[in-house]
């Protein structure tokens, strides 16, 4: 018995294992018996080469998932289509039973010969590997790579989850001034270091209450919860002023780092929030930079037109 797969089989094996990590796949013969394994088997506490007689893919997990095992191998060896997967313990001597699931491939016969398969190909996932895999891709789905920070997706989920929950408050937005300029000077990585370093200063300057997120290239969104107009004005123009500070004191004091921020109170529509808060966070930039203005001025003037 061999513990290596080969490729007489075809594409088929070639094409299961390319798309395969550190998945265990097994070949077995028409009756379930083993006839091939990755050496992922082995890995999982089952070493093939000193066993005289092959295992059934059934002996690889306990007595009372053993009958499940023999069931759906029979049955996808009758329909000769992959029946759905089934999660069974891994149960090696002496080692602590983990789960996969199993899948079962059927194998045709030759063309030039008739019946049903003449076995299958079982690939087997660790489902604590797997869920911890769509663990980390939930995440990332919801964090800005550069930063680490959360994304404008899940800043749009976090703070409509909290405005369902009747919470009040504000919005702010910020930007690096001239950012662009920075980027012709100094080149790409010179701007991400820049973009990453915004980051964990918004970060170090608030506190656990507020959701921080990366919303574009150069623009981060605060959610200020509980907080009215003259509070979300104050924490704006402190971070604004705390970052000219310390951009002064830096070694590459010819970029003259300053920010501009706008605040808005939070509306029934957080679209209609953040446009409010960016035409403010235009107009700042456009007097010069290194300035807080209001939104909510922005507002009222277009519920007075609605009303004119």
């Amino acid at each position: 018995m061999t513990t290596g797969l080969d490729v007489q089989d075809g594409g088929v094996l070639y094409g299961i294992l390319a798309d395969l990590g550190g998945d265990i796949v097994i070949k077995s013969d028409r009756f379930g018996f083993i006839e091939q394994a990755s050496h992922g088997l082995s890995e999982a506490g089952f070493d093939l080469s000193q066993q005289l007689i092959a295992p059934h893919l059934a002996d690889l997990t306990d007595a009372l998932h053993a009958g499940l095992v023999r069931e759906t191998y029979e049955l996808a060896m009758q329909t000769g289509e992959a029946p759905q997967a089934i999660e069974i313990p891994l149960c090696a001597e002496g080692l602590e039973p983990q789960w996969y699931a199993l899948t079962l491939r059927p194998l045709p016969a030759h063309a030039e010969k008739e019946g049903g398969p003449v076995g299958a190909i079982a690939v087997m996932r660790c489902v604590e590997q797997e869920r911890a895999l769509q663990s980390r891709l939930f995440a990332s789905a919801k964090t800005d790579p550069l930063t680490g920070i959360a994304n404008r997706h899940a800043f749009f989920a976090n703070v409509n989850r909290l405005m369902l929950m009747g919470q009040s408050g504000a919005v702010a937005l910020f930007e690096i001034d001239r950012f662009r300029a920075i980027g012709l000077r100094f080149g790409q990585q010179a701007s991400d270091s820049v973009i990453e370093a915004f980051a964990g200063f918004l970060a170090n300057m608030l506190d656990e209450t507020h959701i921080l997120a990366r919303i574009e290239d150069n623009r981060f969104a605060v959610m200020l919860p509980g907080v009215d107009q003259r509070e979300a004005i104050d924490c704006a123009s402190e971070i604004v002023s705390t970052f000219a500070e310390i951009s002064r004191d830096a070694e590459l004091e010819e970029m003259r780092l300053t920010a501009s921020a706008s605040v808005c109170q939070l509306g029934e529509c957080l679209d209609e929030t953040l446009m409010r808060g960016e035409v403010a966070l235009t107009l700042a930039r456009s007097a010069g930079g290194f300035r807080v203005e209001c939104g909510d001025a922005i507002r009222d003037s277009w519920r007075s037109r609605k009303t004119a």
